[in-house]
């Protein structure tokens, strides 16, 4: 495992052999490039978590972030480990976390259809189809944001005042007679 400052140019020449191998940084102490037989290189940062474990996670692919990017992330992460963070477990975290589609779902089959009326069920899944879902569905829950719900629920309420009939039967019924009408 050849240590040198890692530099584009240095990436650049480095060339596929039949295993792959490591050029570590001299720089940042555990960043590294790693390349593989297929001609890969992949940034990557290795250290100890405070659990003892070693992680070696990826940062990223040489030519979709510069050398200095992957420099910047190596140092964050590795200023997280030292905080007691373990960016590799957060990132694995991360990706496990359900989508708001997928906790609707959820929602519905596990708590709304064994508490609720079927109507309640029939209504909740409505708003679920027509407003929740193509709005936030694919958004993973952590991501969401206040402004996120504040946007969906602008955009609900301006839904209901156009559709007819979207507040209930009641709103569509036109008023006629009184004093001084035709019979």
């Amino acid at each position: 495992m050849p240590k040198l400052k890692l530099t584009k140019t240095v990436a650049d020449a480095a060339r596929a052999e039949t295993v792959p191998y490591e050029l570590r940084d001299t720089i940042i102490p555990g960043f590294l490039l790693k390349v593989t037989p297929t001609g890969r290189k992949i940034f990557m940062v290795a250290y100890v978590a405070n659990n003892g474990q070693r992680r070696k996670p990826a940062i990223g692919r040489f030519g979709e972030i510069t050398v200095e990017q992957a420099r910047g992330i190596a140092q964050d992460w590795l200023a997280d480990v030292r905080k007691g963070k373990d960016p590799s477990v957060e990132r694995s975290v991360a990706r496990q976390a359900p989508t708001v589609k997928e906790l609707f779902e959820r929602f519905m089959s596990e708590y709304s259809e064994g508490r609720n009326k079927p109507s309640t069920v029939k209504s909740n899944r409505g708003y679920g189809k027509r407003h929740i879902i193509p709005i936030l569905g694919h958004l993973k829950v952590p991501a969401v944001t206040r402004a996120d719900i504040s946007d969906l629920m602008k955009r609900m309420s301006k839904a209901d005042k156009r559709k007819p009939g979207a507040l209930g039967p009641a709103q569509d019924v036109q008023l006629g007679g009184g004093l001084g009408s035709a019979p």
